[in-house]
């Protein structure tokens, strides 16, 4: 209904990637263009130099081990019991692996808490930067996203990417040397994606500084601005 109502008011449509603009299609709206969703890049960088919580210090876990982090809310959707299932595969003390958010299948998930899966609840965004900036992978394997917001913010921080081809962050991850990004959620696909990202230590140093290149490049609020003024500009000799 609501959509019925801005088709009315406006002519002008532009997603916060290809995937979004293709799934406004349904609606029969025709989007002119990509305007990304966005970071503040300036300001992830100042939030890593002085983090607000050492995560590994407070949860007791060593220098050496190999964090895996989820961030948003805990559904279904967000992939989230088979993130547990593929971690409590690949059974390696020397892994950990951070819940970040909160939801209604919080209460569910705290049961398989145990010293190696760590459940933060919520937290604001200093923290949630604090805790990827601390992170080495972050999965997200979601079944229904826009343009992530929490990829970017991974991405970001180089931190290591593991996602799913639903929605945009397959324009960012967009090919192996960024990332991994699977087919889809299942708890096979998880298992061999942080399989790799984990012992293929080389490999997964190359793609952050990849994937924190191309946020920097197309994925910041002062590229999105500049092109919103670019459209403004065209609008205005267009008329």
């Amino acid at each position: 209904m609501i959509t019925s109502i801005l088709k009315r008011k406006c002519k002008d449509y532009y997603g916060v990637s290809k995937a979004a603009c293709e799934w406004s299609a349904h609606f029969k709206i025709k989007s002119k263009g990509v305007l990304y969703n966005a970071v503040d890049i300036n300001e992830i960088n100042e939030l890593m130099k002085n983090p607000v919580c050492d995560y590994r210090k407070k949860y007791n876990i060593p220098n050496q081990s190999t964090v895996i982090t989820f961030t948003g809310r805990l559904i279904p959707e967000k992939g989230v019991y088979q993130l547990l299932e593929a971690f409590n595969k690949l059974n390696d003390s020397n892994l950990y692996l951070l819940f970040v958010g909160d939801g209604p299948e919080y209460d569910k998930l705290i049961k398989n808490k145990t010293d190696n899966i760590i459940f933060t609840g919520k937290v604001d965004f200093k923290n949630v930067i604090a805790v990827l900036a601390q992170s080495d992978i972050f999965c997200l394997p979601s079944v229904s996203e826009g343009m992530s917001t929490s990829v970017l913010e991974a991405a970001s921080t180089e931190t290591f990417v593991i996602t799913t081809s639903t929605g945009g962050s397959k324009e960012l991850i967009c090919s192996d040397e960024y990332g991994i990004i699977t087919k889809g959620n299942s708890v096979d696909e998880i298992y061999e994606a942080l399989k790799k990202a984990v012992y293929d230590v080389e490999y997964r140093q190359q793609c952050v500084k990849r994937s924190y290149k191309r946020v920097s490049d197309y994925f910041t609020f002062e590229k999105t601005a500049e092109n919103i003024e670019k459209i403004a500009e065209n609008m205005k000799l267009n008329k």
